[in-house]
């Protein structure tokens, strides 16, 4: 993409005298400074600007983690019909906005679809990537302000915040209500399983209250969690259960999501047989 921010606007064509057959058309726009131009495309006779779509498509994704999802609807003017579409960003920085009219939405599904998987490779990737360096100090996971999906690993910003932020990874996941987005729910647990165990040098151990979840892994390395609706779909999912094991020194890592769902029952007969052997089962 040779311009930071592009905004895409996809309609549905009926036909006419030129076009017989019912397709979609595409409008693209520059957006620089909130200030929105159209791009003007030099095709040839009976071209499609579906090309130059895809192309935009590719070159926004391929070599480029997709770092935020977002939704949003649009209207160019006051008076003009409302777009439903996604607001993408990439580790590079690049926009890219796709917007749908209303008799196009079936498309809007399909690219949805899309970046759903695309999202759930490359966000899991984007993060794993620090992890496995050992140089993520801190994990953050907490809702987003609005309704978006986003991941961002944080060097160092000592001089551009008095936060003094550094060696970061902040997870921002979408929350409608207490419903929490499934493809950041999985790819959640698989970065926590993973975190804990590239940390895992000194037992770990958590504590946790209703509504805020701490997991020490060694001398630098945590993760922080403060919503109780994300602690509860964790405990679900047996995070917590397989975190107990490894801090007893039961088993030697966490398993995989999948792999901890298939040996549910051996997991807990390992504590239950730990437990009395302490005689603390009750």
């Amino acid at each position: 993409m040779h311009n930071k921010e592009i905004t895409i606007l996809v309609g549905y064509h009926k036909g006419n005298n030129l076009i017989f057959e019912n397709c979609l058309y595409y409008r693209f726009f520059n957006v620089k400074d909130g200030v929105v131009n159209k791009i003007m495309i030099n095709r040839k006779r009976n071209e499609s600007t579906i090309d130059y779509y895809e192309e935009l498509l590719n070159n926004f994704f391929v070599d480029k983690k997709l770092i935020s999802v977002g939704y949003d609807t649009l209207k160019m003017t006051k008076y003009s019909e409302e777009y439903l579409g996604v607001k993408l960003v990439n580790a590079s920085e690049e926009k890219l906005n796709i917007y749908f009219t209303s008799n196009a939405l079936y498309a809007f599904s399909e690219i949805e679809n899309l970046i759903a998987q695309i999202k759930s490779r490359d966000f899991y990737e984007y993060a794993i990537n620090p992890i496995s360096k050992n140089i993520v100090e801190r994990m953050t996971i907490r809702p987003s302000d609005g309704d978006r999906s986003s991941i961002l690993y944080v060097l160092n910003n000592s001089n551009t915040s008095y936060l003094n932020i550094a060696k970061q990874l902040g997870y921002y996941y979408r929350k409608n209500n207490h419903e929490i987005d499934q493809d950041d729910l999985q790819i959640i647990f698989s970065l926590i399983r993973y975190f804990i165990n590239t940390n895992i040098d000194s037992n770990p151990y958590y504590e946790y209250t209703k509504d805020f979840l701490f997991i020490k892994c060694n001398k630098n390395a945590f993760i922080e969690i403060n919503d109780v609706d994300l602690i509860d779909e964790i405990e679900k999912s047996r995070i917590l259960d397989d975190l107990w094991l490894v801090m007893h020194n039961l088993i030697p890592k966490m398993p995989l999501q999948e792999e901890s769902i298939k040996e549910k029952e051996e997991l807990k007969r390992i504590r239950t047989r730990y437990l009395e052997s302490k005689h603390l089962y009750f």
